[in-house]
């Protein structure tokens, strides 16, 4: 069989992804802008993009214009343009090539109220038939002077500890020669590479770490009237019990965030295709609403989402103490009595995702 080939044209205009919103919370306000080299594929390839100017303006005269601080990422000033309940606001993206787009006007309105955050455990058996245990979220809501459309963000914070100094698996060339410990230990190894000898030359930085994680779907207000104007009993997400989720206690942050009518589309259209995974009912084209307008330039796509929104918190803890059963968390020194190659002798950094070594302001020891 002879082969066939084909010359296909490829186009330098590559679609670019959208992500970012201002609110009535303190600044700065960040914008994330990335280009996808298939922008209908159902995993897009992202690399960042830099833009010639990127101007957030509100309806009332006000526009600052936004600072890379890394490549794609922008933000504004934390003394500039500040989100105000009422006022209406409009991104500007001008890229290198002339293009130029406008997100559709939003208008940032108030945010109601989370009026409780609580919280209950359970041991279910999940479809491998092993046991599952978790704390389940839940927030009891009102919109009160706010609309009718709303989403609750759930973030989880833990902190946990390894012992990057027991990864005697890996090299790292410190000196010319193995140090078996990462850099970011703040040991060195004075021995041999057939004998190692660590000692600490300075404090460790990836010993101790914060974890975030989220709700993975986007937990929205039916676009119905409402005439109690009360959200009763939201379930938003499950937070597993394991001993590193409870080496010591999560924080757990619920966000209510105001959605005007364009924006309850987009997160409604994102929350109805995750549902739609694996269903029979799955939608046949699964299109996310266009929120830009292409004001100047060869015309490509744009996706993504530039909105106002008020919001509203309520965050609390869950303690180690608060696990029912306490034969599911071993003691941290027993945790990491384990062999090299396991999490425990990575640094933390790599342990799991979303990781700092950041205390964050909101975290008591």
């Amino acid at each position: 069989m002879d082969r066939l080939h084909y010359d296909i044209k490829k186009t330098n205009d590559y679609g670019i992804s959208v992500d970012g919103f201002i609110s009535d919370q303190p600044g700065p306000y960040q914008v994330r802008i990335n280009r996808a080299f298939d922008i209908e594929a159902k995993e897009t390839i992202k690399i960042p993009v830099s833009v010639e100017h990127l101007i957030l303006s509100d309806n009332a005269g006000t526009s600052e214009e936004l600072k890379e601080i890394n490549s794609g990422t922008y933000e504004t000033s934390a003394t500039g343009i500040r989100g105000q309940v009422g006022n209406v606001y409009k991104l500007k993206i001008e890229l290198t090539d002339g293009r130029v787009y406008e997100s559709v006007p939003d208008t940032l309105l108030p945010s109601g109220k989370i009026d409780s955050l609580y919280y209950s455990y359970s041991s279910v058996v999940n479809s491998e038939g092993a046991l599952d245990n978790g704390f389940d979220i839940f927030v009891n809501a009102s919109r009160g002077d706010g609309g009718s459309r709303f989403m609750w963000k759930m973030t989880g914070t833990f902190q946990a500890e390894t012992r990057p100094e027991c990864d005697n698996l890996n090299c790292y060339i410190l000196d010319g020669k193995c140090n078996f410990a990462p850099p970011c230990s703040g040991l060195l190894n004075i021995g041999s590479t057939a004998f190692r000898n660590l000692v600490r030359v300075k404090p460790c930085e990836c010993c101790r770490c914060w974890y975030k994680i989220f709700n993975t779907k986007p937990v929205l207000s039916d676009d119905q009237l409402n005439f109690s104007g009360n959200y009763d009993e939201l379930y938003l997400h499950r937070i597993p019990v394991t001993p590193w989720t409870f080496m010591h206690k999560i924080h757990v942050q619920v966000s209510q965030i105001s959605l005007t009518r364009n924006s309850f589309r987009f997160w409604k259209a994102i929350r109805d295709q995750k549902n739609a995974i694996g269903s029979l009912f799955q939608p046949v084209t699964g299109k996310i609403p266009v929120n830009f307008i292409q004001l100047n330039g060869t015309a490509a796509p744009i996706l993504g989402l530039f909105y106002a929104t008020s919001i509203n918190k309520k965050s609390v803890y869950i303690l180690r103490d608060n696990v029912p059963h306490h034969e599911l968390l071993p003691s941290p020194e027993e945790l990491c009595a384990l062999p090299p190659g396991t999490i425990c002798c990575r640094s933390c950094l790599e342990a799991f995702p979303n990781a700092t070594n950041v205390k964050p302001a909101y975290w008591i020891d």
